[in-house]
């Protein structure tokens, strides 16, 4: 078990201190206009006054620690044949924010950018709304986008057009609001891969809505408002993915095709809420056939009699798990044995029926057994579950969005039933408020903080350290509070 060493006054004293250095208060950098070369957190905050360009041909990187707050509605262009390095570390994000949290700012725009850009380990807030902008926006450009964070946005968040292949892997999306699609990908000349990213309490018409061919595979969508994606012309691939407790009411089903051909392999699709169907709905000029194996469907509501709507196509579903049953071929209707469904663990029991019952013709787990139902399989070499989401160590994450306005999360791993305490405090070690202080079972929790004192007043705009401790272990982390 690890620990912490010093305590938390050294701690406290030494992060306080280097936070004073990286993020200064008495001076700040103002930018505009044309922008190249090195920022670093040195010339934190850098302050947007007007528009960015980096103009054609130059380069930026941005360093990690970096806090970029715009102070206005202004946009961030990266132009032709330029690039954009905005590489933050997982200890260390770079920030992009806006001075006012209802006004916001314009987003990034790659037009025609050089294939070298790269945006990692950055959170994105306040991108507020306008008709073909996005928190970026990849315009026959081919940035890699990866490890971000994109929290209370009202715009579409990554808007891709004209690219030669569109990579968007290991990001978190949460608390944001657009009209239609969260992700949209109008046309690539090879196939879209969208994976291991996690979308959680969203609201929109859609998660992802693509019209060229796409590959979405590993993600999570979990409480979202939206339903998850819509294929529309174009071949999709829909394969290991969980979607579970969210409410689709307004895009009126989970999965729609539109004239596209669609695979959907080995996901588990659970306690979902539709205004139609969950499972999926193909409208009737559809002429693509449909293929769905190895699925696992539970829990799931909707007001029409069907789990699946399809109208002039072929639409194939063998070897899944149905809940009220679907004909076709190795179709089951039994209780998958989930883990833990309240606490979102769809591994599957010893005993599961659905062990080794997915399409023999799939490829064969990683134990070299034939394929399970459902996106997370059974490992029968140590004759128990995997369990990557039940922790071996206590561990604080991030909290997201970060920084925050309104309310953040804080999320923890418990390794055996311990007593947790989680603290915020100023920089100067005072306690101002308690988050949590009980018995946490092992596994992985959430819990939410609204920015207030433990009186219940409004604390003001700052940096803060949340603290986690139980009898053995101690970890202090930063997050920064927008008012």
């Amino acid at each position: 078990m690890r620990s912490n060493s010093p305590g938390i006054e050294y701690v406290l004293t030494v992060i306080a201190v280097f936070l004073s250095l990286s993020i200064p208060k008495s001076s700040a950098t103002d930018v505009s206009g044309d922008v190249c070369g090195e920022w670093a957190a040195a010339g934190n905050p850098y302050n947007v006054v007007g528009d960015l360009r980096v103009p054609p041909g130059s380069t930026l990187v941005i360093g990690p620690g970096c806090y970029i707050e715009f102070q206005g509605y202004y946009q961030f262009l990266v132009d032709t044949l330029s690039v954009l390095r905005a590489l933050g570390t997982e200890s260390d994000s770079i920030y992009f924010n806006a001075a006012d949290t209802i006004t916001g700012w314009r987003g990034i725009t790659l037009d025609h950018a050089y294939s070298g850009s790269v945006i990692s380990y950055c959170e994105f807030e306040y991108v507020n709304y306008n008709w073909g902008e996005s928190v970026i926006k990849a315009e026959s450009s081919n940035p890699i986008i990866s490890h971000n964070t994109f929290a209370n946005n009202a715009s579409f968040v990554i808007l891709c057009d004209g690219s030669d292949q569109i990579e968007i892997y290991d990001n978190l999306f949460a608390f944001n609001s657009i009209e239609y699609g969260e992700i949209i990908v109008n046309s690539s000349t090879q196939p879209a891969f969208i994976s291991n990213n996690i979308f959680k309490y969203n609201s929109c018409e859609f998660i992802i809505l693509s019209f060229t061919e796409i590959n979405i595979i590993g993600n999570r969508f979990e409480y979202n408002e939206a339903g998850i994606f819509c294929a529309w012309g174009a071949p999709a691939n829909f394969k290991r993915n969980i979607a579970c407790f969210n409410n689709s009411i307004v895009a009126t089903s989970l999965i729609i095709g539109m004239d596209a051909l669609c695979h959907i392999e080995s996901n588990t699709i659970c306690n979902n809420i539709a205004g139609w169907t969950v499972g999926y709905f193909v409208e009737e000029h559809n002429s693509q056939p449909v293929y769905m194996t190895s699925n696992i469907f539970w829990g799931n509501v909707c007001s029409w009699d069907t789990l699946f709507y399809h109208l002039g196509i072929s639409l194939t579903i063998s070897y899944s798990d149905i809940q009220g049953g679907w004909y076709g071929w190795g179709n089951i209707d039994t209780d998958p044995l989930f883990v833990d469904t309240a606490n979102s663990d769809f591994h599957l029991m010893p005993g599961s029926p659905c062990i080794d019952a997915g399409d023999p013709a799939s490829p064969l787990d990683p134990d070299s057994t034939r394929a399970d139902m459902g996106a997370l399989y059974f490992d029968q070499t140590t004759g128990i579950t995997p369990l990557p989401l039940l922790p071996r160590e206590i561990t604080l994450y991030q909290n997201y969005p970060n920084p925050f306005n309104a309310g953040t999360i804080i999320r923890f791993d418990v390794e055996d039933e311990s007593r947790i305490s989680i603290n915020v405090y100023d920089l100067l070690g005072r306690r101002v408020s308690s988050i949590v202080d009980g018995y946490y079972r092992p596994g992985t929790h959430e819990i939410s903080w609204d920015g207030l004192s433990r009186s219940g007043k409004e604390l003001p705009t700052g940096i803060y350290l949340y603290k986690l401790k139980s009898d053995t272990f101690e970890q202090t982390r930063k997050m920064i509070l927008l008012k």
